[in-house]
C-alpha cells in the first residue's frame, strides 16, 4: 500500500508513483484513514496540475504585493501619477496595519499605533472583519475623512493590479473587497491668517523655511512640492520677473505651465537668495543641498508664535493655509473672482463657467496688491539664518524689520492651541474663516 508507517514513526507517510516519477511525503497524520484522504488529495492536485486547472498556490502577502502594485505603477507610462512617492508613502501606512513588522525597530514610527498583521490579500475576502479592523484602526489615529480616502483608495487599488489578465495567475484573487467602500466626507477647513500673524510664523522660522514660506505667499499658485522643487535655471528667468512650472498638479488636464509673474518683493527676496547661494542650483536650500521637507521647522515656528499648527488642531494651520490666506486677502482688496481664479491657479468657478480666460500679464496688478499687504521682505532677507525660540515677537538686534506687535485677537490665536479638531469645529478666534 502507498501509505505506511514505518517502525517508531507516530504519522503515516505515502509514496506513489504517477508518470514515472516517485512521489513521497509525511501525511502528519496518525489515523489511516485521515492519511489516505491526504494522499488522494496528493493524486488530484497532481491531475489537475496536469490537465491546466490547478488550484493557485498559497496567496502573497501585502507587504510582498505592495512592491508589485508599486512597480506597476512607476513603470507604466500613467499621466495622472505625478508624485510615485506620494503613493509610497500611502503604502507604507496602510502597510503598518496589513503588512509584516520591519526587522529594523527604526523604520516602525515612535508613538504610533502600529499592528502589522502580517496578513495575505486574500484574507480580507476570506474574513472580512478585517476590513472593519481597519477602518477601527484608522478611527483610533484619529484620521480625517479626505486621508482615510487615500488611504481606502490605496488599498482598492492594490486589488485592481492583483485582478489584471497578467497578475491573476500571482494573485489569486477573484474580487476587490475595497471596490464598494463608502467615502467618508471631506471636512473643508476654510482657515486662513491675518497678514500679523503670517509675519509672526516667518518671524520665528530659520531662512530656508522662510524663503520657502516666503514664495508661497506671495505665489500662492505654487504649492509646496513646487516651491521646494524651484531650481535657478529652469523655472526663473534672469531677471527674476516669471517662474514658470511645468510639472504641476494641473497639468494632465491643462497641458500648459504655472506662470507666475513676480512682484517686486518677491523679486527683491529671490534676488537675495540668488546673492545668498550663488552656486546653489536650487532656489530653497539647506547649507547648500536641496530641502525635500520643511514640515518640522515650520510646526515649530508655529508653536513659537502661538499659532496652533496641524489639521487635527482647531483652527490649525499648515502650508496649504498659505494658499486660503492669499484668497482671503485678495477677496478684501476687493480684486475679479476670475483674477482670483488665475492667481491661485485654479481651474473651475462656478460663477464664470470657464467662459473668462485672462492674460498671466494681468496677474501682475493683483499679486503686487497682494506684496503690499504682506511686507516680509525686511525679514526673509535679514543677514542671520537660524530661528530663535525665546522670543520671536520681538525685535532683533540689527534687525531693519518693522513686524508689528501682536496683541488683542491675533494674540489670542494661540490660546487655543492644543485643542483638538473636530467636524464641527469651528476656527478659532484669531484666524479668519
Amino acid at each position: 500500500m502507498s501509505v505506511y508507517r514505518g517502525k517508531r514513526q507516530k504519522t503515516y507517510r505515502y509514496k506513489f508513483r504517477y508518470r514515472g516519477k516517485w512521489h513521497r511525503g509525511n501525511t502528519d497524520f496518525e489515523d489511516l484513514q485521515r492519511a489516505k484522504l491526504y494522499e488522494a488529495k496528493q493524486k488530484l492536485e497532481l491531475r489537475e496540475r496536469r490537465a491546466g486547472f490547478a488550484p493557485p498556490g498559497p496567496a502573497p502577502s501585502f507587504t510582498a504585493w505592495a512592491g508589485v502594485y508599486f512597480a506597476w505603477v512607476t513603470t507604466r507610462r500613467r499621466p495622472a501619477v505625478r508624485r510615485p512617492e506620494k503613493i509610497d508613502e500611502l503604502l507604507r501606512v496602510v502597510l503598518r496595519f496589513w503588512g509584516t513588522r520591519p526587522a529594523d525597530p527604526a523604520k516602525i514610527p515612535a508613538g504610533e499605533e502600529c499592528p502589522y498583521h502580517d496578513l495575505t490579500i486574500q484574507d480580507p475576502i476570506d474574513s472580512p472583519q478585517w476590513i472593519l479592523e481597519f477602518e477601527e484602526w484608522m478611527d483610533r489615529r484619529g484620521i480625517a475623512g479626505g486621508t482615510r480616502n487615500h488611504y481606502n483608495t490605496t488599498m482598492r487599488q492594490l486589488y485592481a493590479v492583483a485582478l489584471l489578465a497578467e497578475y491573476r495567475h500571482l494573485s489569486g484573487v477573484t474580487m476587490n473587497p475595497f471596490e464598494h467602500r463608502p467615502r467618508e466626507p471631506r471636512v473643508i477647513r476654510k482657515v486662513a491668517l491675518t497678514p500679523a500673524l503670517v509675519i509672526a510664523w516667518l518671524d520665528a522660522m530659520s531662512y530656508h523655511a522662510r524663503l520657502a514660506v516666503a514664495i508661497a505667499a506671495l505665489a500662492p499658485k505654487l504649492r509646496l512640492r513646487n516651491v521646494l522643487d524651484l531650481e535657478w535655471a529652469t523655472h526663473l528667468d534672469r531677471e527674476l520677473t516669471t517662474i514658470t512650472v511645468w510639472a504641476h498638479k494641473s497639468v494632465g488636464r491643462t497641458a500648459a505651465p504655472l506662470v507666475i509673474p513676480v512682484s517686486a518683493q518677491l523679486r527683491s527676496i529671490l534676488q537675495d537668495a540668488r546673492a545668498r547661494h550663488r552656486r546653489a542650483r536650487h532656489v530653497v536650500t539647506y547649507r547648500g543641498a536641496p530641502v525635500r521637507s520643511i514640515r518640522h521647522g515650520i510646526r515649530a515656528a508655529a508653536k513659537a508664535a502661538q499659532i496652533p499648527y496641524g489639521r487635527r488642531l482647531l483652527g490649525g494651520v499648515t502650508f496649504h493655509t498659505l494658499r486660503h490666506t492669499a484668497a482671503t486677502i485678495l477677496a478684501r482688496l476687493n480684486v475679479s473672482p476670475w483674477l482670483q481664479r488665475d492667481v491661485l491657479g485654479h481651474q473651475d468657478l462656478a460663477t464664470t463657467e470657464g467662459y473668462t480666460h485672462l492674460l498671466v500679464e494681468e496677474q501682475r496688478a493683483p499679486l503686487e496688491q497682494l506684496s503690499a499687504a504682506l511686507p516680509i521682505a525686511s525679514i526673509v532677507t535679514r543677514s542671520d539664518t537660524r530661528a530663535s525660540r525665546s522670543n520671536p515677537g520681538a525685535p532683533r538686534s540689527g534687525s531693519s524689520r518693522n513686524a508689528p506687535e501682536l496683541s488683542g485677537p491675533d494674540r489670542a490665536t494661540g490660546q487655543a492651541h492644543g485643542r483638538p479638531f473636530t467636524r464641527k469645529s469651528q476656527p478659532s478666534q484669531g484666524v479668519t474663516k
